[in-house]
């Protein structure tokens, strides 16, 4: 599947993934993915970069939000407590040693004062999603530059500095996924 072009703008929140060599199961086994968890841990402590949420997979792993379900999607586990290799367990306070989310951080991006409300409404959003089937993978995550309002993709396409031709495509009611437009081959 095509992926799109990565753009980096400073003070902006990204989804990061990456995948094991020719797909291969390389974290596997859970001591694997703990290491992996280390690992990451001790990179944050070196580069400042604020991880709001994770999942670490046996082939791949992810960095942002709703990502969570990620194995639920997959159909290892049913619900992401479930998998102890990701940020839910963090954000309801289960995992409290090597910590990798910064939450002070995602809560101010999120405009959330307390944790706690943070948590009752971040269960009930993924409990609603599990519950009403909406954890299918969605390409305009994959395949776009970025998704958000009409009015933030807009200042998104000023920030970058290289001239390039975008196209915006909408796939909700609020949200809106900024693509950048396909080379004319035969032109």
């Amino acid at each position: 599947m095509p992926r799109a072009n990565r753009y980096f703008i400073p003070g902006k929140c990204y989804h990061l993934t990456h995948r094991c060599h020719d797909r291969e199961f390389l974290l596997r086994f859970a001591c694997d993915r703990n290491h992996c968890r280390r690992v990451i841990w001790k990179s944050l402590k070196r580069f400042p970069v604020d991880v709001l949420g994770y999942c670490v997979t046996s082939n791949h792993t992810h960095f942002l939000v709703y990502i969570e379900l990620n194995m639920v999607r997959a159909g290892v586990v049913t619900h992401p407590e479930q998998w102890p290799w990701c940020s839910y367990a963090e954000w309801m306070n289960q995992r409290q040693r090597y910590g990798i989310v910064n939450k002070p951080a995602g809560l101010e991006i999120l405009g959330q004062a307390a944790l706690s409300h943070f948590q009752s409404n971040y269960r009930q959003s993924i409990e609603e999603m599990i519950a009403q089937d909406r954890c299918r993978r969605e390409s305009q995550w994959t395949e776009s530059i970025a998704v958000g309002s009409p009015k933030f993709l807009l200042q998104l396409q000023q920030d970058i500095p290289w001239r390039r031709r975008f196209e915006t495509e909408p796939f909700s009611t609020e949200s809106w996924a900024l693509r950048e437009t396909s080379p004319a081959w035969n032109a």
